[in-house]
């Protein structure tokens, strides 16, 4: 059987590894609002692209650096959709696939909340457990 100083020794293993866990956990949700956020001003964009047909734009060519042409009518939309393919979608295409994106991002940000929630507890938990471990050490 494991004395209190085993015990304490694996109890704080276990708090380093879940404090990282959680760590590892917010920037996720963190990332993923913003991934959320990008591709809703895409949605906006996407929404509003006939004010910008026949009209000229700058459109980026690299670091801070721009190139003005002039749009015909926008049709289409060439669209990262994971893994540095790119594909071309309708507008109405790219509206439906955004939206499913938008709701799958937020289905995962869901399922991180709860695993988030669940090593906060178990956090407590350790916390507790190295506490009663600690004061019963000093009444010996």
């Amino acid at each position: 059987m494991p004395n209190d100083k085993e015990n304490i020794s694996t109890l704080q293993y276990m708090q380093k590894y879940y404090q990282e866990q959680y760590m590892i956990l917010q920037q996720s949700i963190e990332e993923s609002y913003n991934y959320i956020n990008e591709m809703k001003d895409t949605q906006l964009s996407i929404k509003e692209i006939n004010k910008i047909s026949s009209k000229e734009i700058l459109n980026p060519i690299g670091t801070n650096s721009y190139i003005t042409t002039k749009t015909d009518n926008i049709n289409s939309i060439i669209m990262g959709v994971g893994a540095g393919i790119y594909v071309e979608k309708d507008i109405d295409e790219a509206k439906e696939f955004i939206e499913k994106t938008i709701t799958t991002h937020n289905e995962f940000i869901k399922k991180l909340i709860k695993n988030k929630e669940d090593l906060e507890h178990a956090l407590v938990d350790i916390a507790t457990n190295l506490d009663k471990l600690s004061h019963e050490k000093e009444g010996e």
